[in-house]
């Protein structure tokens, strides 16, 4: 209900207290600012608005649902070839009972072409890396998530027993 409305930092807790043979429930209800979510600079896809409706929804704290729906727009941008966006976020309290929350997209060039390259590899080759970060399925982490995909070839490094590599992750250089 609260949802339909909008208003989608509501909480709902439960507390049970079980005493004489019964059982009291109590259930506290607030409602929560009405939340306005906007999109500047580009069209959003309606499945990500949803998405970011959810997690607006399910959150604790302003910060993390904003994080996590970059995140989500991000991998969205990534997925129609928008490998480097800038995405910003602004919350404003316009009225007592509500909250705007907007999103500056600047989706970014879109690129056509893009090989994944691992740039002084040894011992392994670059073919090898491709399929392991293709395989697990982190290939658009390369650009919303990289941090994953340095540990997930760190660790196949330390796997074959190559223990003094290095992987990091470097400015991308790409041709559109």
């Amino acid at each position: 209900m609260y949802a339909r409305e909008n208003r989608l930092e509501a909480s709902v807790r439960l507390k049970r207290d079980v005493k004489d043979g019964g059982l009291d429930l109590t259930v506290k209800a607030e409602a929560g600012p009405v939340v306005n979510l906007v999109y500047e600079g580009i069209d959003v896809k309606a499945s990500v608005q949803k998405r970011v409706r959810e997690i607006w929804q399910s959150g604790v704290f302003d910060e993390q649902r904003a994080e996590e729906s970059i995140d989500v727009i991000r991998g969205w941008l990534v997925s129609q070839n928008h490998l480097q966006p800038k995405i910003d976020y602004k919350i404003a309290e316009s009225q007592p009972d509500q909250k705007r929350v907007v999103f500056d997209i600047q989706p970014g060039p879109k690129f056509t072409k893009v090989e994944l390259a691992f740039d002084g590899a040894k011992g392994v080759t670059e073919d090898t890396l491709r399929k392991i970060v293709k395989q697990q399925k982190l290939s658009s982490d390369v650009y919303v998530k990289p941090g994953r995909v340095t540990e997930l070839l760190t660790k196949y490094y330390q796997e074959e027993r190559v223990l003094d590599a290095k992987v990091e992750n470097r400015a991308m250089n790409s041709t559109r």
